[in-house]
């Protein structure tokens, strides 16, 4: 796969065709290797994520107080309760409460809160998202092709237990 995006991507750079003389029609990629780019997209989210686990959370939070951060865009009490909501597993972000967010951000602030877990896709499976601006419909846009293995009203309570609780998400991967 990564041999064919090279040829492609040579092709394109230098005018190349497969035959002399002839135009062959590029199509787009398959499902399964969309499927496999959205994988190494959140593989490369989770690996380059700020927050990790409980320890770097305090370190985060201790090493920009004092700064604004994307958690700051929630309100005091709904940052508090968002903290507290957060599951970790060896995995990283396991687990947390969107209600806050969907009530207090937009899209694209959402986008921003999750990334520091390198959950960024994350955002725009919250249903009720506001969209207000470009950068929140690129986002929107962006994410309805790509699948999350995130459920929706359930909660990660242990390793490898999505339990149903309105209001969190699971982070299948992580849970």
């Amino acid at each position: 796969m990564k041999i064919s995006y090279l040829a492609f991507a040579c092709s394109v750079l230098f005018g190349l065709s497969s035959s002399a003389g002839a135009h062959e029609e590029i199509s787009s990629p398959s499902q399964a290797e969309g499927e496999s780019r959205d994988l190494l997209q959140r593989e490369i989210s989770t690996h380059l994520a700020q927050i990790k686990n409980k320890e770097d959370l305090q370190v985060y939070l201790t090493s920009m107080r004092g700064i604004q951060t994307p958690l700051d865009t929630l309100s005091p009490g709904a940052k508090r309760r968002f903290i507290e909501s957060l599951v970790f597993t060896d995995r990283g972000l396991a687990s947390f409460t969107y209600v806050d967010i969907r009530n207090e951000l937009t899209l694209s602030e959402a986008y921003k809160l999750l990334a520091l877990f390198g959950r960024e896709a994350t955002a725009a499976s919250i249903r009720g998202m506001r969209v207000e601006n470009e950068a929140d419909r690129l986002i929107s846009q962006a994410s309805a092709e790509a699948p999350l293995n995130d459920y929706m009203d359930y909660w990660c309570r242990t390793t490898a237990t999505c339990t149903k609780k309105l209001e969190d998400i699971c982070v299948g991967p992580n849970c």
